[in-house]
């Protein structure tokens, strides 16, 4: 998608709707279970389908590379959790902004492609902006089926 809308560097798609992809869903397990580390437990299980289904980011070599979506989405899942409250959405946005920064040094380091230096800022802005949406909506979709629950 990131190619398609002509985003530079990897990961791209992560810092613009990585709260769509990843933060709504984990923040939003978070709160449905009301549990304690639900939310590291809904990204590690997130990760863990994603990767069943197709290698992180189709990167086939190493072989071990998808082993970088089960920490960048469990670092996700963490700054979900320990923020969990009023402090939420910068979870969310530091969430979002982790997982791409290890997405990023996972690319950087393995297939030496980092993101163009001029974007960065942009990216790691966005990154946060997407994760506090993704808490938003989290939050709106969590009152809403509360008010369906009663």
């Amino acid at each position: 998608m990131a190619e398609g809308l002509r985003l530079p560097g990897p990961a791209a798609g992560t810092a613009i709707f990585g709260g769509l992809m990843f933060v709504v869903w984990i923040s939003l397990g978070r709160k449905l279970t009301e549990k304690r580390y639900g939310g590291i437990t809904v990204a590690v299980l997130f990760a863990s389908f994603s990767i069943l289904l197709r290698p992180w980011y189709g990167i086939l070599s190493p072989s071990f590379f998808s082993i970088y979506a089960v920490v960048a989405l469990f670092v996700l899942g963490l700054w979900i959790e320990v923020f969990q409250g009023r402090l939420e959405l910068i979870g969310g946005g530091l969430g979002n902004l982790s997982c791409l920064g290890i997405t990023w040094l996972a690319f950087g380091i393995h297939l030496d492609r980092w993101p163009p230096s001029e974007y960065v800022f942009l990216l790691l802005f966005s990154s946060f902006l997407s994760g506090t949406a993704g808490v938003l909506l989290a939050r709106s979709v969590e009152k809403f089926f509360r008010k369906v629950k009663r």
